[in-house]
């Protein structure tokens, strides 16, 4: 089986982020479908791992599949997958979703309600932000409900440039409330253990592979991890060379991985 080796570190799986190492809205990065199609033939344990809160598990295998990438349920860790087994464990009652997509549907089978809340799950609204939908969360907040974030980004990048991610409006929540949501997906150090557990490799041999330096390499670095940070997505130069947040490695895109190659 092919093998990798990381400044004298042996790496047994990998935890891919998608949107920004992957491709970039509808455009796969050059090379990383045919890479991606090289990990699977040669059986190297991955999982996708992202904090998109618009789409559904099935909606993201149809997405990587309309790409020509690989593509099965076993392979995605989501934010919002995340959040689901928090809920589960917490034994709620009933819960306000507030995201936008179609990721509704990975929670079909969790008690929903407009009305009544113990807990207020939220994504990224996307387009579907209304003040309505805001305000009804908030309510819930203030009348006891626990706050639970599947992610917190500050923005991500599109094919028409970088927009606003889910961090904005949690922080408008927690601000109106007073209350701190518990942030469930990445930098979350365990988003990250649950992703290692579901690979059953060693975790001291697991690399991360993302575009973010703080959801992604921060977020494996917390969770001894090893992170490998790529410069395409949201990579920006200014922002890595300011951060106190240092990765194992720097690479140009998802393909470069292969120089690791033994």
């Amino acid at each position: 089986m092919l093998t990798y080796k990381i400044n004298n570190k042996v790496i047994g799986g990998l935890l891919i982020d998608l949107d920004g190492v992957l491709y970039i809205g509808s455009n796969p990065v050059e090379g990383a479908v045919q890479y991606m199609n090289k990990l699977v033939e040669r059986g190297i344990p991955f999982r996708y791992i992202t904090n998109t809160t618009r789409m559904s598990r099935n909606s993201i295998i149809e997405n990587l599949r309309s790409m020509s990438f690989p593509a099965n349920r076993e392979w995605i860790f989501s934010a919002p997958m995340a959040a689901k087994q928090y809920v589960i464990k917490k034994g709620c009652k009933s819960v306000y979703l507030l995201t936008g997509g179609d990721v509704r549907s990975d929670f079909e089978d969790l008690p929903l309600s407009e009305n009544v809340a113990d807990v207020v799950v939220m994504g990224d609204p996307g387009e579907d932000i209304n003040y309505k939908a805001l305000t009804r969360g908030f309510q819930h907040l203030m009348d006891g409900a626990d706050f639970v974030a599947m992610q917190r980004n500050r923005y991500w990048r599109t094919e028409k440039g970088l927009v606003m991610d889910a961090g904005a409006f949690v922080a408008a929540l927690e601000f109106a409330s007073g209350k701190s949501a518990r942030v469930v997906g990445k930098p979350s150090v365990d988003f990250f253990n649950l992703a290692v557990e579901s690979l059953g490799v060693p975790k001291e041999s697991v690399a991360m592979i993302g575009d973010d330096i703080e959801t992604d390499i921060k977020g494996a670095t917390d969770a001894n991890i090893i992170p490998v940070l790529v410069r395409t997505g949201k990579y920006r130069e200014e922002e890595v060379r300011s951060s106190e947040i240092k990765p194992e490695c720097t690479i140009d895109s998802f393909p470069d991985f292969e120089q690791f190659e033994q």
